[in-house]
């Protein structure tokens, strides 16, 4: 599928949405007039009225004042408010208040649209329904970590995983008001995922854009982009949302297989998102010094000088459910 055909898609839903908003409007002014029969007789009135009053003005013989509209409008705000529906039932009908369902909220685009372009091409609908409802802020088990201090951070993993933890809730809490990178790195099986699946979830529920991709995944769209035998769209549009997206996550760096290409490539990101101060969140299974053996120096200096280390370290928290050892 092509990038045109996504977004006729995405247009075709939209079009559903507005038609179904159509649809409940509909529906809930069928149950006002039924439960207020004045609401409806009012309703026909203004109609009368307006009607009129466009006439005279098309012949020239001007509105003539309101009509009446005024003291109708008013009688009938009266009789809503005095009854069960809320003074918003018969506008409050679209999935998003704030563009009603056209993706356009101005001149620019609505968050739901990016939302939605979002997660057509990195496949989100599954991933919010399913791993951001097991894997969240409420969710999260400190009692998991080791309370013992480990001799080489001085600290037991339970006192530094409680202080990431605060680190994530504070990032999303101040996000768009503070300018923040975080870069996770520690072994296999800490949470790590599970801390920037928390962060995802959290600010996707904010209405912020999230594109979130594992380093494999990312770097193949790269090529794709790069060396493929015809222009590649999904690639394409995919590294604009990389690149304009609110939170790029970059999940399990060092996993892929890299080349000159990805290398350039990532620092291209990194360093573009820097100048723009768009938020990155990065985690890897490497320490620093492998970070620096596998990357350019250019990489590893914006890491280590704009990011946020934080370290997970302890037993393996996946090997220990699997074996019941936690």
């Amino acid at each position: 599928m092509t990038g045109a055909d996504i977004m006729k898609d995405i247009r075709r839903e939209y079009e559903r949405d507005r038609a179904a908003a159509e649809s409940r409007r509909g529906e809930r002014q069928a149950e006002i007039y039924a439960e207020i029969p004045r609401v409806a007789e009012i309703d026909a009135e203004i109609s009368r009225i307006g009607i009129a009053m466009t006439r005279r003005a098309i012949s020239g013989g001007g509105s003539g004042g309101d009509g009446g509209i005024g003291n109708l409008t008013r009688e009938r705000e009266g009789l809503l408010a005095a009854s069960r529906f809320p003074a918003d039932y018969l506008t409050n009908v679209h999935k998003c208040p704030k563009c009603h369902d056209t993706g356009r909220a101005g001149a620019e685009e609505c968050d739901c649209l990016k939302a939605r372009v979002i997660d057509a091409y990195c496949g989100y609908s599954g991933l919010m329904s399913d791993v951001f409802a097991r894997e969240n802020f409420d969710t999260f088990d400190i009692t998991l970590y080791s309370a013992s201090k480990d001799p080489k951070f001085g600290v037991s993993p339970r006192q530094s995983v409680k202080a990431a933890y605060a680190l994530c809730v504070k990032f999303c809490a101040d996000f768009g008001e503070v300018y923040k990178n975080l870069l996770f790195y520690g072994s296999a099986g800490l949470g790590k995922t599970f801390m920037l699946n928390c962060v995802a979830g959290e600010l996707l529920r904010k209405g912020r854009s999230v594109v979130y991709q594992t380093a494999g995944a990312l770097f193949k769209r790269v090529e794709e982009l790069r060396f493929g035998a015809r222009e590649n769209a999904g690639a394409a549009r995919l590294m604009e949302l990389v690149m304009e997206c609110d939170l790029l996550i970059i999940d399990d760096l060092g996993a892929e297989f890299a080349t000159s290409v990805t290398i350039a490539e990532l620092f291209n990101i990194i360093n573009t998102r820097l100048l723009s101060r768009r938020p990155v969140c990065i985690s890897t299974n490497l320490t620093p010094d492998e970070l620096k053996a596998q990357y350019s120096e250019r990489i590893v200096s914006r890491l280590h000088g704009d990011y946020v280390k934080v370290a997970f370290f302890g037993e393996d928290i996946r090997l220990g459910k699997r074996y019941g050892r936690v």
